[in-house]
């Protein structure tokens, strides 16, 4: 084959190459226009649920798709959750929830009655919780992390008993609240305490966790208390994890 034949085989194969790779281009262009624009053409709405999510707060960086979804319907759309979970056969679902403690006035206005709809429609066999966090760090025995007023759980603690959550996981260790005050709120609700703190690294004693639970059992029924770390132990590292969580165990074996 001469070197100018030669030539125009180059460049046809390099057109044909280039031809598919704009066609591939363009399906998949295409097929990414259908599934964004699919959802709306069926009827359905789009949105991300963010950190905030139960009190309408969008954080920095969070990305919203379509548009702002009142915390009413985000409420229902976790239910499905929490029912397809209840049907799947989980007997013991949590909610988390991160800035009721912050946002007091925006949880008793419309937080707590959204947090209620997220269990609606599930049957009495499965435990209901709710976590409300009182603050994380952004490392480990960080003092300086703003934690949620102390007043916080004292406001909140008789609208979360009044709905249908079998038990209130609040923190306790890092920053310990009146339970002289805060217990008794809880007429039917257990009160999941936090006992070690889960942003120090020091470990707490046996005596120190054991002398909490034996206030706290001084103001609620021991059937409605459980012993629990504040929040989650994901700075802490396995050693000092377990170390932790027998501290715990032994001293919730002693009172």
């Amino acid at each position: 084959m001469s070197t100018s034949a030669q030539h125009r085989v180059e460049r046809r194969t390099a057109r044909r190459v280039t031809s598919s790779a704009v066609n591939a281009l363009l399906v998949v262009a295409t097929l990414a226009g259908l599934a964004y624009l699919a959802p709306s053409l069926l009827g359905y709405q789009r949105y991300v649920i963010t950190g905030g999510s139960m009190t309408g707060t969008i954080d920095k960086g969070s990305i919203v798709l379509e548009k702002a979804v009142p915390v009413a319907d985000l409420a229902v759309a976790l239910n499905a959750e929490v029912r397809a979970l209840a049907e799947a056969g989980c007997t013991h679902i949590q909610v988390d929830e991160p800035v009721f403690a912050r946002r007091v006035g925006d949880a008793l206005a419309f937080g707590i009655d959204a947090l209620a709809t997220c269990f609606d429609g599930v049957p009495d066999s499965v435990t209901r919780t709710v976590h409300c966090c009182c603050g994380y760090p952004r490392f480990l025995d960080d003092e300086e992390y703003e934690k949620a007023p102390p007043s916080a759980y004292l406001e909140i603690a008789e609208a979360v008993d009044a709905v249908r959550i079998d038990r209130f996981s609040l923190e306790d260790a890092h920053r310990p609240n009146d339970l002289a005050d805060l217990l008794p709120r809880f007429r039917d609700t257990t009160v999941i305490l936090g006992c070690v703190a889960i942003a120090r690294s020091r470990l707490e004693t046996v005596d120190e966790v054991a002398t909490r639970l034996a206030e706290a059992l001084r103001h609620i029924d021991r059937e409605r208390l459980v012993a629990a770390p504040d929040c989650g132990l994901g700075y802490l590292g396995r050693d000092l994890a377990l170390a932790k969580l027998r501290v715990l165990t032994e001293a919730a074996a002693r009172v």
